[in-house]
């Protein structure tokens, strides 16, 4: 026979998720996380009041404004907004002395007292997976449990001023019994007011927690031990449907490793079915799993024929240096690993990249080279990002033991802050990698330096087809071809060299005059027809940027230094030039027009058909521009510096790595 609790106090809780990315707002997960596991526990389902939870972080003051006398106020703390989250919950205890105040998320360090004692307004923090622990508190602030001594998963500081921190908890046994964490009413309100507000929206899905791999820069296989467990399946279409009807246009699949269950490609075709008859979710990113090569494929096709994937299927190693990777405990995910998965999702043309960090210890100067140009080798050629390593607080890196075994040394450097704009007298900081056992801060310049130089190049559209051909023909691999134009740019004194040196001026910075932005995401100024304008972009978008206004000087300087490379057909070697040239974007031509020229070389057959030979005649070439994933035109009635780049990297962003014309949706005529 069970015993009705009576209710002595109600509470009203209030969840912070601050985020926000470029033209795109969350939807805040964590918020219907939390609430969908308390409301299973009658007691909390009659006795909290759940808030609208907090997710604008553009107008600070408007937001402070907007909360009222909350009982417990948590906030989910990220690399991104940890500092904000800070602020906020200091300027909410001014204001309401008596709120109890969380704090949880992969940036609360498990090893908290010096966090909590810097943070005095902070009561509690929360370790590992936050829907127990945070019950519990709950029940406790009722009155339903005895101390928060009795709680497990949590540390704070007492009355006396002695940090406790209680055994850690277990994860969830199983997460077949949570349910649907977006359908409540205060989140299809927030749905509606961002869409009012002209932002896009964005939506965590989450169909698995756990990763298998132990690599010690990253907190995710550490904070889940290791084990994968799955939710359910009416969960994780029932979300779906959410996101369907309530017309969410970017959904990201929060799993370490999509793919790796058979249940993900009927994950897949639900999404692409919901897609094909509302029109949303639009896009669906995933970090792809490292050892299921044939599943992801079937999964990119899938996402591909319906247009969903805004920047194709993820192959990361990292590193390729078998030292590096051995150190950092990824020795069981070698990049040849990923080599058949390139290869085929090369051969239907479905779009894939990388991601490398510079600063992980083993790493060197020429192993960095080298495992960039491998990329090439292995067919990543449009999109190849390159990250500095940060210590995340959790994450097995950031031992004391490991610290001084590989001799890792940090400064503090600016978070790019497009994910959550800066509050009133914080910086979002994290602690940048610039020295290890092998690599000194000049290292450090150099990779990033080489690493955006490879980006806007190759990448971005400059001397790819020219290094392909080369390394075809067995007269320069990438690794000579793109060490030496680095150090060709190091002493060229033209534009091209100017440039160059810039972005190396830039890295340079970040190590003598920290903090500064660790993306070195920086301003600058362009004369765009006559007109002086201000930009701000990545690296390598601005070497891009800054050639392209000069297209006609860095390619004569092109050829000069190809005549360096002592090749047995410069000629035809210049000619590709020309043809490079071509499928650049440039400003005289609108990027939504196409594009036609006449070729003496049939080189559009030789690079998206593999022909073994380049037909020699008289070809007329159509190019089009390539797909926008249904982004409206940017233009309007204004040409500018900063609508032509938005235009050319794809809509805003960044990442799309759509630089340049499409050869392979190009035609072709014979004369």
């Amino acid at each position: 026979m069970s015993t009705k609790v009576e209710i002595q106090k109600k509470i009203k809780v209030i969840i912070s998720d601050l985020s926000q990315d470029v033209g795109q707002i969350y939807i805040p997960y964590i918020h219907g996380a939390l609430k969908s596991y308390c409301e299973e526990i009658s007691v909390l389902k009659q006795a909290v009041e759940w808030s609208r939870p907090i997710y604008d972080c553009r107008d600070y003051k408007k937001l402070l404004d907007s909360i009222e006398r909350p009982d417990i106020l948590g906030i989910s703390c990220y690399v991104w907004n940890i500092q904000s989250q800070i602020w906020l919950a200091e300027q909410v205890k001014l204001a309401f002395p008596n709120c109890l105040i969380v704090a949880g998320g992969p940036s609360v360090p498990d090893m908290s007292e010096v966090f909590l004692r810097e943070n005095p307004f902070i009561d509690i923090a929360v370790h590992g997976e936050g829907e127990v622990t945070f019950s519990q508190i709950l029940l406790y602030e009722l009155g339903q449990c005895p101390d928060l001594e009795s709680i497990c998963g949590l540390s704070f500081i007492d009355r006396y001023q002695q940090y406790i921190k209680t055994p850690k908890r277990s994860r969830l046994k199983s997460l077949k019994h949570l349910r649907n964490a977006y359908d409540f009413p205060e989140l299809i309100e927030v749905i509606h007011e961002v869409k009012k507000n002209g932002y896009s929206t964005g939506a965590i899905l989450e169909t698995n927690r756990g990763c298998p791999f132990g690599c010690v820069f990253c907190d995710w296989g550490s904070a889940t031990n290791s084990k994968i467990k799955t939710f359910s399946r009416s969960k994780v279409f029932s979300e779906i449907d959410f996101f369907s009807d309530l017309k969410i246009d970017h959904v990201f699949c929060a799993d370490a490793n999509f793919g790796i269950f058979q249940d993900d490609l009927e994950t897949a075709d639900y999404l692409v079915e919901k897609k094909a008859a509302t029109g949303h979710p639009r896009l669906f990113t995933f970090n792809a799993a490292k050892k299921s090569t044939t599943r992801i494929f079937e999964i990119s096709q899938k996402l591909s024929q319906e247009n969903m994937s805004l920047i194709g299927t993820t192959f990361s190693p990292q590193s390729l240096s078998e030292v590096a990777l051995e150190i950092a405990g990824r020795k069981n995910i070698p990049a040849q690993l990923f080599a058949d998965g390139i290869s085929a999702h090369n051969d239907f043309g479905l779009p894939i990249y990388s991601e490398v960090l510079v600063g992980l210890p083993g790493e060197t100067r020429e192993s960095f080279q080298r495992g960039i140009t491998e990329l090439l080798d292995l067919g990543v050629h449009n999109n190849i990002r390159v990250y500095p390593l940060i210590l995340l607080p959790n994450a097995p890196m950031s031992s004391p033991e490991y610290l001084l075994k590989h001799k890792i040394k940090t400064i503090k450097a600016k978070v790019w802050l497009e994910h959550c704009p800066p509050v009133p007298e914080r910086e979002e900081l994290v602690d940048l990698v610039i020295y290890n056992s092998t690599m000194n801060p000049n290292d450090w310049v150099f990779q990033m330096s080489f690493g955006t130089m490879v980006q806007a190049f190759h990448c971005a559209g400059w001397t790819n087809y020219l290094s392909e051909y080369l390394s075809q023909s067995k007269q320069v691999g990438y690794f000579d071809f793109y060490t030496r134009l680095s150090k060709h740019l190091e002493q060229d004194l033209g534009p091209m060299g100017d440039f160059y040196r810039e972005i190396v001026s830039i890295y340079k910075g970040i190590i003598d005059s920290p903090p500064q932005n660790y993306f070195g995401w920086s301003s600058y100024s362009v004369n765009f027809n006559g007109k002086i304008e201000k930009l701000k972009s990545f690296p390598y978008v601005r070497l891009w940027m800054k050639m392209i206004l000069n297209q006609k000087l860095i390619f004569k300087e092109l050829k000069e230094f190809l005549r360096t490379l002592d090749l047995s057909q410069t000629s035809l070697a210049s000619k590709i030039l020309d043809f490079q040239k071509e499928t650049l974007y440039s400003p005289e031509v609108p990027i939504d027009d196409e594009k036609l020229f006449v070729s003496s070389y049939d080189f559009v057959s030789f690079f998206t058909k593999k022909s073994k030979i380049i037909e020699e005649g008289t070809f007329r070439i159509r190019l089009k521009p390539r797909s926008r994933n249904n982004l409206e035109k940017v233009f309007n009635s204004t040409y500018s510096a900063k609508n032509f780049l938005t235009a050319a990297t794809g809509g805003g962003n960044v990442v799309a790595r759509q630089f340049s014309y499409d050869i392979s949706n190009s035609q072709i005529e014979s004369l």
